[in-house]
């Protein structure tokens, strides 16, 4: 493992590197591709050379300016969702970001996930179309016995969300199926 690695995976972990890496535009460009330029950009200390630190400053004020509003979206349709009496989940990006870094802004992300029931997810597409998402290609209603997400895009927005409807092919799942995500998911 590089120093540049130690130095990113360090900062992940909210653990001040002791050492600079050996390369900043290296550092900077593993930053971007795993969506760690705040966490990076917390860490820097003034050490950083005057570049590499604007340009993760930059990065990372973008990613939270995104992060809060998928957040603020993600809310506005779980709201929704419970008022259609749709039961959701939402996993990965704002949940993940609130569990893993306690603080939404520093994790980067896309879109939203979202999983429902198998027998909701047409439920949940009228839902989210309602709302102003689209499927970029349409949703046939062979789909949802083929496949196991789709993703939707907010019409003017860009805001994405993939509506999932298993996390996993049936022949993976057992017998129980995903019952056991649903029977915890309040804990």
């Amino acid at each position: 493992m590089t120093n540049d690695e130690r130095y990113l995976l360090a900062s992940l972990k909210d653990d001040p590197p002791s050492a600079p890496p050996d390369d900043w535009d290296r550092l900077l460009r593993l930053a971007v591709r795993h969506g760690a330029c705040a966490h990076v950009h917390q860490h820097l200390d003034g050490r950083a050379p005057a570049g590499v630190a604007a340009e993760l400053r930059t990065r990372a004020r973008a990613a939270a300016v995104r992060s809060l509003a998928l957040t603020a979206e993600l809310l506005r349709l779980m709201e929704s969702f419970e008022s259609a009496g749709v039961a959701v989940l939402p996993f990965k990006g704002p949940v993940l970001a609130a569990l893993v870094d306690g603080e939404k802004a520093l994790r980067d992300y896309g879109d939203i996930d979202l999983l429902v029931r198998p027998s909701d997810a047409a439920r949940a597409f009228e839902l989210l179309t309602g709302l102003g998402y689209e499927a970029p290609d349409g949703v046939e209603p062979w789909f949802f016995a083929c496949g196991r997400q789709r993703p939707l895009v907010k019409k003017g927005g860009g805001m994405a969300v993939d509506v999932h409807w298993s996390l996993m092919p049936a022949s993976f799942a057992g017998e129980a199926g995903e019952e056991p995500v649903w029977d915890r998911r309040g804990s």
